[in-house]
């Protein structure tokens, strides 16, 4: 970590600066946000504070503005030009949303052999600053602009994963079929119980309150929650509307669950139906399966 704010503090000079946890919770900010160009975050983020502090540190990425706070003078704005860096031995030292356009995730290596580093000091002591620094300048970044997303890494997609919120984990478990449950519309009422079983045996203490967690799956892509006709028992001859949840399509085309050509769509939802809520009752004795 040293050797990188070392390498940045000869491009940048002054205007790089270290930021810790208690630094960005300081309400006096011009130490570490006045005229800096560049931001090394040493483990800017507890466990406790993680979700508390998600969108302050948003704003410092993508916010036009910066408020700069000293101590006795009245907080003034300027332009925000931070670059920030974040770095953590946490498993997971930022919450990132599923649709993040700020940030680049990189994974380094666990600590390599000692020749190795000896050989990192002896290049930054014989101008391995002012070498990066050209190898910026001429790096071809011809087709990067500063409003394109940051490029999708295999370490973003697991953080991604790991900060998803249950419901959406579920959901994705569900499609891939890790749950053994039919993939296929099913009574809201019947899902929801499956969410609440899936929490307990995968430690979610907090589950979803029911409005919330059907709120959160219609608003992934192609996710509907609706009444639907369907035959009420095998004996009935009428339908009645019931709320059903519908995966996407090509989720069901993938599953081979999709209305087969020529079949009336009660006759096809009240099957789907009957077919999931007969798997999540035989599933009651073999819970373990749906541990993620």
């Amino acid at each position: 970590k040293s050797t990188v704010f070392q390498t940045l503090a000869k491009i940048y000079g002054d205007y790089a600066t270290v930021l810790n946890q208690r630094g960005l919770e300081d309400k006096f900010n011009s130490d570490w946000s006045d005229s800096k160009l560049f931001i090394l975050a040493e483990e800017v983020v507890t466990r406790a504070e993680m979700w508390h502090i998600k969108n302050e540190l948003k704003e410092l990425v993508t916010g036009e503005w910066i408020r700069i706070n000293p101590k006795n003078i009245a907080a003034y704005r300027q332009r925000n030009q931070v670059n920030i860096c974040y770095l953590s031995n946490e498993n997971q030292p930022l919450p990132l949303d599923n649709d993040d356009r700020r940030h680049l995730v990189i994974y380094t290596p666990p600590a390599l052999s000692e020749k190795y580093y000896d050989e990192v000091f002896r290049e930054l002591e014989n101008g391995g600053a002012a070498a990066f620094y050209d190898y910026l300048l001429k790096l071809d970044i011809s087709g990067f602009h500063p409003k394109k997303r940051p490029p999708m890494t295999e370490a973003k997609q697991k953080l991604i994963a790991l900060s998803a919120a249950s419901e959406t984990r579920f959901a994705s478990e569900w499609i891939l079929g890790d749950l053994g449950l039919p993939i296929c519309p099913c009574l809201s009422s019947d899902l929801y119980a499956a969410y609440l079983k899936w929490c307990r045996i995968n430690g979610e203490s907090r589950p979803r309150p029911s409005n919330q967690f059907f709120g959160a799956i219609a608003h992934q892509a192609g996710w509907e929650k609706k009444k639907a006709r369907v035959f009420p028992s095998e004996l009935s001859t009428q339908t009645e509307p019931r709320p059903i949840v519908f995966p996407p399509g090509h989720v069901l085309e993938a599953a081979g669950t999709s209305q087969p050509a020529g079949m009336q769509v009660s006759q096809w939802l009240t099957e789907c139906v009957n077919k999931f809520t007969a798997a999540a009752k035989d599933s009651g004795s073999g819970s373990e399966k749906w541990a993620a």
